[in-house]
Order: C-alpha cells, then structure tokens, then sequence
C-alpha cells in the first residue's frame, strides 16, 4: 500500500522485475543495496506500514538477487566490506 492506502503490489513487482533484468543484463560482481527498504533491504525492512516498524527479511529487489546468486552488500556495511578485502575507494 502507498501512503494514500492504494495497493501498489502489481507497479512494486514489476520495478523489481524490471531492475533485476538490468542486473542480469549486466551481470555485476557486486550489488550494494539501500538498507530496510522495501525493494532493496537485505537484513531487515519496513513492514509496509509507514509507521517506522521493521521486520527481518529482504526486500523484494533483493530476494531477486539473493536466490539467482548475486553478491549483495548492505549500504551500512560497506566500510567493513572494504576494510576486509582491502578495496581502494575512489575519492
């Protein structure tokens, strides 16, 4: 539902399809998502109700990924992702 109560399921799933073709597309090594969201959390996300409440799961965006064996990486865990395998960052 959006915030004026409609059901959006069907253009929800249909973003996610669509920007998961592009990844298929161009097969990345490394996808780094938005933290909680509902199409792209990969820990937690918002349960829909736009009243600030996460549940443990992933986002649907996310799921995509995640099952077809894409390597993905929480936005809040990129420091850590590059510290441990010693990436350089482009200032």
């Amino acid at each position: 539902m959006n915030t004026e109560g409609k059901n959006i399921t069907k253009e929800f799933s249909l973003g996610a399809q669509r920007a998961f073709e592009i990844v298929q597309k161009e097969n990345p090594d490394l996808i780094i998502l938005q933290s909680r969201s509902p199409s792209c959390g990969i820990k937690q996300i918002y349960d829909g109700t736009f009243s600030g409440k996460k549940i443990t799961g992933h986002g649907l965006f996310a799921a995509f990924c995640i099952n077809a064996g894409y390597k993905v990486l929480d936005i809040e865990d990129i420091d850590e992702y590059v510290s441990a395998n010693e990436v350089e960052v482009p200032h």
